[in-house]
């Protein structure tokens, strides 16, 4: 068995060091990703300790909706019916939701929405005008 030396370990750390030179999209990574976002789906336990199944919003879907003028809560039930996989709800279905469940009940799902749908990395002010929390 051959022992690595010091120099060499020393070499090889500062290689993974050195910044990689940036790989650039093409064209068909960015129109049809290898992932598209509404496959991405994943299972988001509600306080009830029952699960849904999500998505992430795609760009366009977002401002389609935003485009929409609606109130808050009629665009919170707009996102969330997007995003709903399991099971597939239609906004008047999020809207009894919202009608019927206390004010935080849907606040940690909308806040996933937002997430997975990268739309957390704005702003407060930004990311409320274009997709609003629960209850506000």
């Amino acid at each position: 068995m051959e022992l690595e030396t010091y120099e060499a370990a020393r070499a090889a750390e500062a290689a993974e060091l050195e910044p990689a030179e940036p790989r650039y999209a093409s064209l068909a990574d960015l129109t049809a990703p290898a992932v598209p976002a509404a496959t991405r789906e994943e299972d988001f336990e509600l306080e009830s300790g029952l699960s849904v199944r999500i998505r992430p919003l795609t760009r366009a879907e977002v401002m389609l909706i935003g485009k929409r003028d609606l109130p808050t809560d009629k665009k919170e039930a707009a996102y969330v019916a997007k995003a709903m996989v399991l099971p597939a709800m239609s906004e008047k279905d999020v809207a009894k939701w919202q009608d019927n469940s206390a004010a935080g009940d849907m606040q940690e799902l909308v806040e996933r929405i937002q997430k997975i749908s990268g739309m957390s990395k704005k702003g407060a002010k930004a990311a409320a005008e274009e997709f609003p929390r629960s209850g506000e």
